[in-house]
């Protein structure tokens, strides 16, 4: 694996289940229609932001100090 496969960049759709195990209620749903769930990318980005917020607080809890 190189260094490029580990940023998602190279990812094709063929790599994408078309099946995944929803844990809320234990049952499998069919996400070959939808595969990335875009019907809830406003959740999505808004969890993005607040992650975004907390970054430079994360960065400096785990020992970075010149990250500009």
């Amino acid at each position: 694996m190189n260094e490029d496969d580990l940023c998602g960049d190279n990812m094709d759709m063929a790599d994408v289940p078309e099946t995944v195990f929803d844990e809320a209620n234990g049952q499998k749903k069919d996400v070959s229609q939808d595969p990335f769930e875009l019907s809830y990318s406003l959740m999505g980005r808004v969890k993005e932001f607040a992650s975004l917020r907390n970054l430079k607080t994360a960065l400096l809890n785990e020992g970075f100090v010149d990250f500009s």
